[in-house]
């Protein structure tokens, strides 16, 4: 169940609950920025007036929306990025899954990515994050669950976590 929706028998309803933001690029490299997000607010179901509002707040939170027109495959690594933090963001979730968000960034879009996942979170959003950089963690997350071979060995505040682990050394 995600926010009351049987994920079986309401997928639809409850998939547009979430966003999804994997670390290997989902961008179509021969569509434009815009292009890009349309497409994606189509598979959400997002209705044309709000994909296009929503897609213009997006693109001009990410520092994109002058670079709307130019196709993706022309853009660099951290705009890459940041477009698909909008497009996973382009059905204004409630729940979204972040895969790495900031691994191998410029420090601009580093930045700009670290705000609005703060943003995000103080507007009711969750946010789940993996992970390699403990200090990204420690300066996005309340809570982290540190995992070993597929299992949680440790979930607690990043502050609980780090003091742990100094006592245990």
């Amino acid at each position: 169940r995600i926010f009351g929706r049987d994920i079986m028998k309401e997928t639809i309803a409850a998939r547009s609950q979430i966003g999804i933001v994997h670390e290997p690029s989902n961008i179509y490299t021969d569509l434009t920025a815009w292009q890009n997000l349309m497409f994606t607010a189509e598979l959400y179901h997002v209705g044309k007036e709000q994909r296009e509002k929503r897609g213009r707040e997006l693109l001009d939170l990410f520092g994109l929306l002058e670079r709307k027109d130019d196709k993706s495959n022309g853009i660099s690594k951290g705009m890459k990025r940041r477009l698909t933090l909008a497009m996973g963001l382009i059905n204004d979730p409630r729940l979204l899954f972040l895969d790495e968000p900031t691994s191998g960034l410029d420090v601009q879009s580093n930045l700009i990515i670290r705000d609005v996942i703060r943003d995000l979170n103080e507007q009711g959003v969750t946010v789940f994050l993996t992970t390699h950089n403990i200090e990204e963690a420690n300066l996005a997350c309340d809570r982290v669950a540190i995992i070993n071979h597929g299992r949680i060995a440790a979930i607690d505040s990043p502050e609980r976590l780090k003091h742990t682990i100094r006592s245990v050394q």
